[in-house]
């Protein structure tokens, strides 16, 4: 489920007790997005050192 998923859900309840669950959700989410968008960026910085080392295997 996305963000937006999960906001339509959660929107369509009500009350005092499902704020904490709303809230405790959306922080999770931002952490594991910043997670998610570092590992990416590992992943790229990985890609581009083995074509770096590829092309020196060729000279």
């Amino acid at each position: 489920m996305n963000r937006n998923g999960f906001m339509l859900l959660a929107n369509s309840f009500n009350g005092k007790r499902i704020l904490p669950i709303k809230l405790a959700f959306i922080e999770r989410f931002d952490e594991l997005e910043h997670i998610t968008i570092e590992q990416s960026k590992e992943t790229e910085k990985r890609k581009n050192l083995n074509q770096a080392i590829l092309l020196l295997k060729i000279f």
